[in-house]
């Protein structure tokens, strides 16, 4: 049995310029832009950081104001896993 971990959840939702691994299955997106609606955000809707908390199943999406402070928002989101049996 191969067991077939998809973590690509956030190619479905966003864009992206770069990131970082901050822990085992947390990663953080920066300058991002949705390429679809997440919540009620809808496509093309830029936030300053994404971060995607996998073992939580949660998406925070993180914006700045206008007056530079920085909102956050969580999302939860459905991790489906794929059995792969050969």
């Amino acid at each position: 049995m191969n067991i077939v971990i998809n973590m690509s959840i956030e190619q479905k939702y966003f864009t992206w310029q770069g990131f970082d691994a901050v822990g085992t299955a947390v990663f953080q997106f920066y300058d991002c832009t949705t390429v679809a609606q997440i919540g009620t955000h809808p496509i093309g809707t830029v936030f300053s950081s994404i971060t995607i908390d996998y073992e939580h199943s949660v998406m925070r999406l993180h914006k700045l104001t206008s007056d530079n402070d920085m909102t956050t928002e969580n999302v939860t989101i459905e991790l489906l896993v794929n059995n792969s049996f050969h």
